[in-house]
C-alpha cells in the first residue's frame, strides 16, 4: 500500500519527543484503526508568522481538530483566562507558567485555520475545530472550565468522541495532504517499526504467552454496583487510576491479573507486584515482574516504553499486605513512579487507604459471592454444568476462594457439609501422599504458632522447628499448594488454609463441650468459631457454643449452612421455639388509653401490657434479630401463625376498649395494631417492631434469597390476611427488591389504606415510591387516581408520603424547567438581606437533594447559576441563625467547589468548636471540620476574636483548629503543647470523634483527620495514656451509642491507632486487651500490626 493510500497517514514536522504526545499518538492510531476510520494526522507542526508549535491536527473525511496536549501528574485548576495552577500533595498550589493552556489552545486553533486561508483563501473556522486534551485525562479533583464553542477540553475520550462529530465544510484529506507538505512535514506513514516498538510487541507477546499458560477460568467478581471488569479496563485506559477494595478471598487478586491482561492487550505495558514482596524499594518487585516477559533491563524497558507510546500501569496487589511500617515507603515509591514515569496505578486492598493526590482515583468495592455468582464461579473451574444435588454444596460458599476451593474437591468429596467439612476434604486431597495424618498434625501445630505469634508468614528455620527439620512436612505442603515459600519465609497460601488447620487444632484440644466453648470464645480464635463450629460431631456440642454467643455472627454461620447441616438445624429449632414463645407472650398482651387522654388528636399510642410473669420467660434478641435472615427457611407459615393469632388478640383488645370508653371517637382497631406493629411511645412489648422493622431492612437483598418466598402471590390473595399478616407481607416486599410486584397491586393497596394503620400507610407508599415503575401502564394508572384520593388537609406528614408515591407512578406533571428555577433562585438573592431572606437561602441547597423536582433545582443550581450568584446564596445560608447544622455541612460542602474568602467571619466562628446547642452532634462535628477545611484551602486563619474558653473539653476543640488547619493544606507549623495540656481524654476525645464521624459521614474523600500522619508522637502518647488502664473518658457530648461508654468508645480507638503509630514496645499494651470481652478481637488486630511492625511480616486478613 502506498503512503497516498493508507488508511492513516502521518506527517511530522520535527521529531516529537514529548512521552504524552508519543502515547496520546498511539493511542489515537490504534483506535482509529480498530474503528476503520480513514485519518490524516499533523504532529509537532510550526505554523504562523509568530512560529506557534502545533501538537497535533487530526483530520478525518468529516471533521479536523487541532490538539492542544497537556499531562497532568496532579489536579489542575484555572480557568479560560489568567495562571492555572497545579494542586501539590499538601494541599498547597504552585501556578504554572508560561501561557493559559485554553487560550494556548485557541490560539493554536486560530494559527492553523489562518495558515489554512493563506493557502488557499478558503476560511476554514468552522472546518476546524480546538481541543485542548488533557492526557489522558484530567487528574482527580481538578478544577477547569468544561469548554465552549469556541474549544472543547478534555481528557482523551471526549477527543474521540468529537471526532466523530461532523463539522460544517470539512476539508478532503487530500486538501490536509496537500497543506501538510506545503508545510514541509515528513510522511512517516510506511516507517518501519523502531527497536522500541519491538522491544515493547516482544515484552507483550510474552505477557500474552504467559497469561494463556498460566490464568484459570475467570468469574466476574461480585462488584458493588454497577461495574464490570471491561468497564474498569476501559477507564484506566483511559487514564483512571484505580482503588479497589473487598474482603479477603472476594477475587481482587484475580481481578487485577485480568486487569493487567486487558492493559497488555491494549498495547500497554503492565506491571504488578505484591504488597507483601516490598521491602525497602520497589526496584527490585519490578526487575521480577518484568524478568518473565523481557531480558531487558527497566531503565532500557522505560526508554523504550516511552519513545513507543506505551504506557506503564503498575498493578499492586494486596497493599494491606505490605508491613505497617513500610507502607508509607511503597506508597512515596508509587508516588515517585507515577511522577517520574508516568505510571497509572491499579491498588488492590481489604480496606480503603488514604493516598496523595497524584496517586488518588476512583474507589471500587467488591462483596463476596451470592449463591448464583458462586455457582458460576463452580462451574467455570470445573468446567461443567452442576448437577442439581451438587447445588445444595454451594450453601458453604461464603467466599470466591472457598468457591474454586468447592469445585477442587466436589468431584472426589462425597459430602460436603459446611465450610469445615471443605477445608478438611481439600487440603485432604492436596496432601494425598504418605505420611498425611503427620502433615496435617504438624501443619495444625504450624497454624497454631502463627496466629498465637500474631503473624501471616515465619523465618523457614523457625517453621522447620515446629514442623520437623527434616523438611518433609514443608516440602508436602508447598507441593500441595497449600504452604508458599519465599525469600527464607514460609506462610500459608491463602488465610482461609490457615484458619482451618488453627481452627482443628482447638476441635483436638477441646476435651469436652464447656473446654471446647472456653476455647472458641477467647478473643484471639473469633475468626475461627464458624470452622469450630463445623466441625462439632455432636448437638451438645453445638448448643455449647451458640448458648450465650457474643454477637449474631456465629449464628448467622450456623443459619447459611456454612457450619454444617446439623448446626443449621439447631438454630433453625431454636427460632421456631422463639416464635412460638413470641405467640404466647403476645396473644395475652393487655392495651390500655393512656391517663387523660379524652380524643384521638391527643392519642399516640396505646399502653401495652403482660402478665407478670412474662420477666420469668425472656426473649433471646440474638434470636430475634436472625429471623428476618431465615423467612426463606420454612419459617414464614409459622410467622404467618403468629400474626393471625395476635390479630385475634387485639382484635378482642380493641372491642374491649371500645366498650370500656364509648365517649372516645377513635380507630380502636387502628390504634391496637398500630401500638404493637407500628410504633409506641411506652416501655416493653417491642419485639413485633423490631422484627417487621429488621425484616423491611434486611431481608432478601439478592436475587437467590428473593426467590426462596413468592411474596407477591401471599399478597394477592389479601382478603384472606389479618392486618398483621399483612404487615409482615408488605415489609418483605419492601426489602425483597428482586420479587415482583403483586398482580392485583391497585386492589392490594385499598385494602391496606384501609386498615388506617399509619406505619402500614408508610410503607405501602415507600414501595410505590421505589418500584412503582414495574407495574403496568393500567395499573400505574389505577394507582395514581388511588392515591391522589387519599391526600387530605388533615395530615401534611401523610401528604409528603403521598406525593413521593405519585412520584413512582409518574403522578407528578409539571412543566417546570431549569431556567424557572434559575429565576427562583434569582428571586431569593432580591430579597433584602434579613434573617428570613437567611432562612429561605438554606432552602436553595435543600431543593437540590429534598424536592420533587430536585434534579432539576441541582442542575440549575449547580451547573446553570453564576458562580457569583450561588456564592451570595450560600453566604446567607452560613449567616441562618441559628440554622440546623445537618443543612449547614451540606451549605459548606456546596461552598468548597468555588470558595470564597467573603465567608471568612463565618468559617472562622464554626472553627471555633462544634456547636454543642444541635440536635446532631454528629454534624455539629463536620461542619466545624469543615469549616476549617475551607479555611485552609482559602489560605486563611482559623484564629476568631473571642477569647480561649475555660472548660478542658470544649477547650480541646479550640486548641484543635490549628492541627486541623495544617492537615487541610495550611501553611502554618502549629505546635500541639496547649492540644495536649487540655488532657489525655479531652484531647483523645477529640480526635476519635472527628475520625469516627468523618467515616461515617463518608467526608473522609476531602476531610483530613489524620492526626497521626503529622504527630504520630503525640497520638502515640495519647493512646498508650488511654489503653493503660483505670482511663475515665471525658467528653462535651455523650456517648455515641447508648450500648457502649465513653470509655469504650476511646479504647477501641485506642487500639486502632495504636496499630498505625505504636512501636514492637508496645505489644504487651496491645496483648493485655486480647481477653476483654469487647475489644480482643479490636486488640488481636492490634497485635498482628504491631508484630508486623516489629519483623516486617506481610498481613493475615
Amino acid at each position: 500500500m502506498s503512503p497516498s493510500s493508507a488508511s492513516l497517514q502521518i506527517f511530522h514536522g520535527d521529531r516529537v519527543t514529548n512521552p504524552a504526545e508519543i502515547a496520546f499518538a498511539r493511542n489515537l492510531k490504534r483506535d482509529l484503526e480498530a474503528e476503520g476510520v480513514e485519518a490524516v494526522l499533523l504532529a509537532n507542526v510550526t505554523l504562523g508568522p509568530r512560529r506557534r508549535q502545533i501538537d497535533l491536527i487530526v483530520a478525518t473525511a468529516t471533521t479536523a481538530v487541532v490538539v492542544e496536549i497537556k499531562a497532568y501528574v496532579h489536579p489542575v485548576h484555572g480557568g479560560v483566562n489568567g495562571p492555572w495552577s497545579v494542586e501539590q500533595n499538601n494541599g498547597g498550589r504552585r501556578e504554572l507558567g508560561g501561557t493559559n493552556p485554553y487560550q494556548q489552545a485557541l490560539e493554536n486553533r486560530f494559527t492553523v485555520t489562518d495558515s489554512l486561508r493563506r493557502q488557499d483563501g478558503r476560511d476554514a473556522k468552522d472546518a476546524v475545530a480546538g481541543m485542548l486534551c488533557l492526557y489522558p485525562r484530567a487528574p482527580a479533583g481538578s478544577n477547569i472550565p468544561a469548554g465552549d464553542f469556541k474549544l472543547a477540553i478534555g481528557g482523551y475520550a471526549e477527543l474521540v468522541a468529537l471526532l466523530k462529530v461532523p463539522r460544517a465544510n470539512a476539508l478532503s484529506l487530500d486538501q490536509w495532504r496537500a497543506f501538510a507538505l506545503a508545510q514541509g512535514l515528513v510522511d512517516q506513514s510506511m516507517q518501519p517499526p523502531s527497536s522500541a516498538d519491538l522491544l515493547v510487541a516482544q515484552y507483550l507477546t510474552a505477557h500474552a504467552d504467559f497469561g494463556r499458560a498460566t490464568l484459570g477460568p475467570y468469574v466476574e467478581p461480585q462488584f458493588v454496583g454497577e461495574d464490570s471488569t471491561a468497564e474498569l479496563a476501559r477507564r484506566i485506559a483511559e487514564g483512571e487510576q484505580l482503588q479497589i477494595v473487598g474482603p479477603s478471598g472476594s477475587g481482587k487478586t484475580e481481578l487485577l491479573k485480568r486487569l493487567a491482561a486487558a492493559c497488555a492487550a491494549r498495547g500497554n505495558i503492565p506491571l504488578l507486584v505484591r504488597g507483601r514482596d516490598f521491602a525497602r524499594d520497589i526496584g527490585p518487585l519490578l526487575r521480577a515482574d518484568a524478568a518473565r516477559y523481557s531480558r531487558e533491563k527497566i531503565p532500557s524497558l522505560f526508554r523504550a516504553s516511552a519513545e513507543a507510546g506505551a504506557e506503564l500501569v503498575l498493578h499492586v496487589d494486596a497493599i494491606n499486605e505490605c508491613p505497617a511500617d513500610k507502607r508509607a515507603e511503597l506508597v512515596a515509591a508509587l508516588q515517585a513512579a507515577r511522577i517520574n514515569y508516568g505510571m497509572r496505578i491499579v491498588i488492590t486492598g481489604q480496606e480503603e487507604i488514604g493516598l496523595p493526590n497524584s496517586l488518588a482515583g476512583s474507589t471500587i468495592k467488591l462483596n463476596q459471592p451470592g449463591s448464583a455468582q458462586a455457582q458460576r464461579i463452580v462451574e467455570a473451574h470445573l468446567g461443567r454444568a452442576l448437577a442439581l444435588p451438587e447445588i445444595a454444596a454451594l450453601e458453604v460458599v461464603a467466599t470466591a476462594h472457598d468457591a474454586v476451593i468447592l469445585a477442587a474437591v466436589l468431584d472426589r468429596a462425597s459430602v460436603i457439609n459446611g465450610r469445615y467439612s471443605l477445608y478438611y476434604a481439600f487440603t485432604r486431597a492436596r496432601l494425598n501422599s504418605a505420611p498425611t495424618e503427620q502433615d496435617h498434625r504438624r501443619l495444625t501445630e504450624l497454624a497454631t504458632a502463627m496466629r498465637i505469634g500474631y503473624v501471616a508468614a515465619m523465618p523457614k528455620s523457625a517453621a522447620e522447628r515446629i514442623v520437623g527439620s527434616d523438611g518433609s512436612t514443608v516440602d508436602a505442603a508447598r507441593a500441595a499448594g497449600l504452604l508458599w515459600s519465599d525469600g527464607g519465609r514460609i506462610g500459608f497460601r491463602h488465610d482461609l488454609i490457615a484458619d482451618f488447620y488453627a481452627a482443628d487444632a482447638i476441635l483436638h484440644r477441646g476435651g469436652t463441650p464447656e473446654d471446647l466453648r472456653a476455647l472458641a470464645s477467647q478473643p484471639i480464635h473469633a475468626e475461627l468459631r464458624e470452622f469450630i463450629l463445623g466441625g462439632c460431631a455432636t448437638t451438645q456440642e453445638i448448643e455449647t457454643l451458640l448458648t450465650n454467643a457474643p454477637d449474631s455472627r456465629l449464628l448467622e454461620s450456623a443459619l447459611s449452612g456454612r457450619a454444617g447441616a446439623k448446626a443449621q438445624a439447631f438454630v433453625l429449632s431454636r427460632m421456631r421455639d422463639l416464635i412460638a414463645q413470641l405467640k404466647r407472650r403476645y396473644s395475652d398482651i393487655d392495651l390500655a388509653l393512656p391517663d387523660g387522654v379524652k380524643s384521638a388528636r391527643e392519642l399516640s399510642s396505646l399502653v401495652p401490657g403482660f402478665t407478670d410473669t412474662v420477666e420469668d420467660d425472656p426473649i433471646d434478641e440474638l434470636y430475634l434479630n436472625l429471623i428476618p435472615a431465615a423467612l426463606g427457611d420454612g419459617l414464614l407459615a409459622d410467622l404467618l401463625d403468629l400474626f393471625a393469632s395476635v390479630d385475634r388478640r387485639l382484635l378482642a383488645e380493641a372491642e374491649r376498649l371500645k366498650e370500656q370508653r364509648p365517649d372516645i371517637r377513635l380507630a380502636w382497631r387502628a390504634a391496637a395494631f398500630g401500638t404493637v406493629y407500628g410504633m409506641h411511645h411506652f416501655s416493653g412489648a417491642r419485639h413485633l417492631q423490631t422484627l417487621l422493622h429488621a425484616i423491611q431492612n434486611s431481608w432478601a437483598t439478592r436475587v437467590e434469597d428473593a426467590t426462596k418466598l413468592d411474596v407477591a402471590s401471599h399478597l394477592d390473595a389479601f382478603e384472606y390476611l389479618s392486618v398483621g399478616q399483612l404487615f409482615l407481607l408488605v415489609s418483605a416486599l419492601r426489602c425483597a427488591r428482586f420479587e415482583r410486584m403483586p398482580a392485583r397491586f391497585p386492589e392490594l393497596l385499598p385494602r391496606v389504606w384501609r386498615t388506617q394503620v399509619y406505619h402500614l400507610r408508610l410503607l405501602i407508599c415507600d414501595i410505590i415510591r421505589f418500584r412503582g415503575g414495574e407495574l403496568g401502564e393500567e395499573d400505574r394508572v389505577a394507582v395514581r387516581e388511588e392515591l391522589n384520593s387519599y391526600l387530605t388537609d388533615d395530615n401534611l406528614f401523610l401528604n409528603s408520603s403521598v406525593f413521593d408515591a405519585l412520584a413512582g407512578v409518574g403522578g407528578i406533571e409539571h412543566g417546570f424547567t431549569i431556567e424557572a428555577a434559575v429565576k427562583e433562585y434569582e428571586a431569593m438573592l432580591a430579597i433584602p438581606d434579613s434573617p428570613e431572606a437567611c432562612s429561605i437561602a438554606v432552602s436553595a441547597v435543600t431543593r437540590t437533594y429534598d424536592h420533587p423536582f430536585c434534579e432539576i433545582y441541582w442542575e440549575a443550581f449547580y451547573e446553570v447559576l453564576e458562580v457569583e450568584k450561588r456564592q451570595a446564596l450560600l453566604l446567607r445560608g452560613l449567616r441562618d441563625r441559628p440554622g440546623d447544622l445537618w443543612f449547614t455541612s451540606d451549605i459548606l460542602r456546596a461552598l468548597r467547589r468555588d470558595p470564597t474568602p467573603e465567608a471568612a467571619s463565618e468559617l472562622q466562628q464554626l472553627a471555633r468548636g462544634p456547636r454543642l446547642d444541635s440536635h446532631s452532634h454528629q454534624y455539629a462535628v463536620i461542619a466545624y471540620a469543615e469549616a476549617i477545611s475551607l479555611l485552609a484551602k482559602l489560605d486563611l486563619s482559623v484564629e476568631a476574636t473571642e477569647g480561649v474558653p475555660d472548660d478542658p473539653a470544649i477547650r480541646a476543640w479550640h486548641e484543635a483548629a490549628p492541627l486541623i488547619h495544617a492537615l487541610s493544606g495550611g501553611n502554618a507549623k502549629p505546635s500541639t503543647d496547649a492540644f495536649v495540656a487540655c488532657g489525655v481524654a479531652e484531647a483523645f476525645d477529640v480526635i476519635q470523634r472527628l475520625k469516627r464521624e468523618v467515616r461515617i459521614l463518608d467526608y473522609d474523600n476531602h476531610l483530613d483527620v489524620a492526626f497521626e500522619s503529622l504527630w504520630p508522637d503525640m497520638v502515640r502518647g495519647l493512646v498508650r495514656a488511654v489503653l493503660a488502664g483505670d482511663y475515665v473518658g471525658k467528653s462535651v457530648f455523650p456517648a455515641f451509642r447508648s450500648d457502649r461508654s465513653l470509655e469504650d468508645e476511646h479504647i477501641d480507638a485506642a487500639l486502632q491507632l495504636l496499630a498505625k503509630v505504636g512501636r514492637p514496645t508496645d505489644l504487651a499494651l496491645a496483648q493485655a486487651w486480647l481477653d476483654h470481652p469487647c475489644h480482643g478481637e479490636r486488640a488481636l488486630e492490634t497485635a498482628r500490626a504491631l508484630e508486623r511492625s516489629e519483623t516486617g511480616q506481610p498481613t493475615a486478613r
